[in-house]
């Protein structure tokens, strides 16, 4: 097929989900930006969740609070709404809104997330781990000064959550200064290293010979930085967040330009680099693949190419999953998210695990037949040269 049809179809995919969404890279459609926010600003319906026996509420419009009375009259709380504070903080699938519960006296009783976009069972483990409770007993100097280490593994769902809260007490509390967070420089450092790598994967891709000898420790760089350390890969459950909730700069500028670098590499020079030099996940088949590596299964070409079309039927699925409004985490379809194992779901765990003991037998089987990210990055392939091709199968 054309490469501008191919391009073409998924444009018409993506305009699509937006639609479907009602949203673009976190622009409501047909809704103003200030309207969005005003909505969310404004779900006092979560009070009677928040607060036992809780009656009425009265709006104090000097500070933007709402204090919450019980059945008997009694003040028992105080809410602040993170939005219209907070709305260009943006977690993994775009905004986490929350309310901050404060008591009589100002101390922070409890942070209660409302509606959102992200993973479930990401944010299950953050509030698990009891995040959400870091800031609980504290007074609104106290909150405002507490530096909370993000989660590991969750580190944009609890990053915006930490931030969000100590925006809004600010704006509550009025002027003072906001600490330096560890974690701006724990972020720093890995986008350092992940630049590093990159460059180093860059040069492997430009040079396969001259760097044939380096290709095991590119592979477990990729595993150990990318997958363990950062958890940063692309995927579509990536993408389409990045569709629906723009790109977080502070902590995915390395993300977009791997994006970058995967597209503009098959389409001017016709061979993928980022499924090869970069995927954490292609690196692990890779790698298992060498414990058996003479032994193969032996898959008629025929097949082979039938298999192929596979992946660009998962691919075609998931876009129609998400013009649907099912309440379905994409994630859950790709084995990527199991290097953050403490908090992947049980059937992400279960789809790497038999990827894997596949890779002993079949050359990087969820590369070549299943995955949808590398169907993505293929529709911008220009016409493939048989030594590219060649050097697909070999590695």
């Amino acid at each position: 097929m054309n490469r501008l049809i191919k391009i073409g179809i998924l444009l018409a995919f993506a305009v699509a989900i937006c639609l479907a969404s009602g949203r673009v890279f976190n622009y409501e459609i047909g809704t103003s930006q200030s309207d969005r926010i005003s909505e969310l600003s404004d779900s006092t319906a979560c009070f009677a969740e928040i607060v036992d026996n809780f009656s009425y509420y009265e709006y104090k419009a000097d500070n933007d609070c709402y204090l919450l009375y019980d059945k008997s009259e009694k003040l028992v709380g105080k809410a602040l709404f993170s939005m219209p504070y907070c709305a260009d903080i943006k977690g993994y699938a775009g905004n986490i809104p929350l309310v901050v519960l404060l008591s009589a006296d100002d101390k922070v009783l409890k942070v209660h997330l409302l509606d959102n976009n992200e993973t479930p069972s990401f944010l299950d483990r953050v509030i698990a781990k009891g995040f959400l409770e870091n800031w609980n007993g504290l007074s609104i100097n106290e909150a405002k000064a507490k530096v909370v280490d993000a989660v590991t593994g969750a580190t944009y769902s609890s990053s915006a959550i930490s931030k969000s809260v100590r925006i809004r007490l600010e704006t509550y509390a009025g002027s003072g200064t906001i600490p330096a967070e560890k974690e701006n420089m724990d972020n720093l450092v890995g986008f350092i290293v992940s630049m590093a790598f990159l460059l180093f994967a860059g040069f492997c891709f430009w040079e396969p010979q001259r760097t044939r000898k380096f290709r095991i420790v590119l592979l477990l760089a990729s595993i150990g930085i990318l997958g363990f350390w950062l958890g940063q890969f692309i995927s579509i459950a990536k993408l389409s967040a990045w569709l629906l909730s723009g790109v977080n700069w502070q902590m995915e500028i390395f993300l977009f330009i791997v994006l970058v670098a995967g597209i503009m590499a098959p389409l001017f020079l016709g061979k993928q680099f980022y499924c090869m030099y970069v995927c954490p996940f292609g690196a692990c088949q890779e790698l298992v693949g060498k414990i058996n590596p003479k032994h193969k299964l032996k898959i008629s070409p025929k097949v082979v190419k039938v298999l192929r079309y596979a992946r660009y039927v998962l691919l075609v699925v998931l876009g129609a999953l998400l013009c649907t409004s099912l309440d379905i985490s994409i994630e859950n379809f790709e084995p990527f998210s199991a290097f953050k194992f403490q908090f992947a779901s049980l059937a992400v765990l279960i789809l790497a695990g038999v990827i894997l003991v596949m890779s002993i037998f079949v050359n990087r089987p969820w590369c070549t037949f299943l995955c949808p990210t590398g169907a993505f990055f293929s529709l911008f392939m220009k016409k493939q040269t048989q030594n590219s091709q060649s050097k697909e199968k070999e590695e």
